[in-house]
């Protein structure tokens, strides 16, 4: 597979009908951890609720290749408002997984415009090192066994006013 760009490509009313062709078709890959409802429920009140998360469409070369799901929260803790990767599904193609960089680099962008401050993934235990150490790679740090979480950097000034 040759290099190529990905782009991210909001869920929206227009792209709903592929989008859940996809998510029957590739929803349940064995690639986060699993939630805590199913990917259809979850995806469904995404859509229905921008401030809960969001679903994009992942394209290359024109053609869609997979889907990427995110939860939103804020925590307090954090500071601001959390995305957790509910899930990251691709279509199986020889070479897709050399696409997941540029899917996280994007995504990352993505959700530095939503003022999201951190990412998070739940990975589930039966995975091994391997997609753990991926995540590392990428400047996610382990939080707890099968947590890992990468605080997305921003060039947005907030002005202080008193």
């Amino acid at each position: 597979m040759p290099r190529q760009s990905v782009e991210l490509l909001l869920v929206t009313p227009l792209f709903m009908k592929e989008f859940f062709d996809l998510l029957a078709k590739w929803g349940e890959q064995d690639t986060l951890s699993e939630p805590v409802l199913s990917l259809e429920e979850t995806a469904r009140r995404l859509l229905v609720d921008p401030s809960a998360g969001q679903a994009w469409l992942i394209r290359s070369a024109g053609k869609t290749l997979g889907f990427v799901l995110v939860n939103y929260r804020f925590s307090v803790r954090a500071g601001g408002k959390v995305g957790f990767i509910e899930q990251i599904a691709l279509a199986s193609i020889d070479g897709i997984e050399r696409l997941l960089p540029k899917v996280l680099r994007e995504l990352e962008d993505e959700l530095s415009q939503k003022s999201v401050i951190k990412m998070e993934v739940s990975l589930k235990r039966t995975q091994g090192k391997e997609r753990k150490q991926f995540f590392e790679d990428f400047g996610f740090l382990t939080q707890s066994v099968d947590l890992l979480e990468k605080v997305i950097h921003s060039d947005e000034e907030f002005p202080i006013s008193f």
